[in-house]
C-alpha cells in the first residue's frame, strides 16, 4: 500500500481557501451619480431627507389629490436596493421551502 498524505490541521486548511473574486459579482449594480443616468439637483424624499443634492427619480408617488415625482439621491437609492434585494431573497427562500 501507499503511503497515506498527511492533511494540516483544520485551522490551516481554512486559511488556504480561495478568497472570491469581487469582480465576479454577479448582483445588480447600485445607481451612482457618475453612471449615466438622468441625476438632477433636489431634494431627497428618503431616508436622510437631504436638501439640493444630487437624486435620481425614482417613481410617482400617489395620493387622492394626484402624483408627485419622488427623488433619491446616491446613499438612499443604496439602502433602498440592499432593502429591496433582501426582499426579493426572502421571498425565493420561501418559494423554495413551499416546493
Amino acid at each position: 500500500m501507499g503511503s497515506r498524505r498527511e492533511l494540516p490541521p483544520l485551522s490551516l486548511r481554512l486559511m488556504t481557501l480561495p478568497i472570491p473574486n469581487p469582480t465576479l459579482d454577479i448582483r445588480p449594480r447600485t445607481p451612482s451619480t457618475d453612471d449615466g443616468n438622468h441625476w438632477v439637483t433636489g431634494d431627497c424624499w428618503f431616508f436622510c431627507r437631504r436638501e439640493r443634492v444630487r437624486v435620481l427619480w425614482v417613481g410617482p408617488a400617489l395620493t387622492p389629490q394626484g402624483h408627485a415625482d419622488v427623488f433619491a439621491c446616491e446613499f438612499c437609492m443604496n439602502e433602498l436596493t440592499h432593502k429591496a434585494q433582501k426582499q426579493l431573497r426572502e421571498r425565493d427562500r420561501r418559494e423554495l421551502v413551499a416546493r
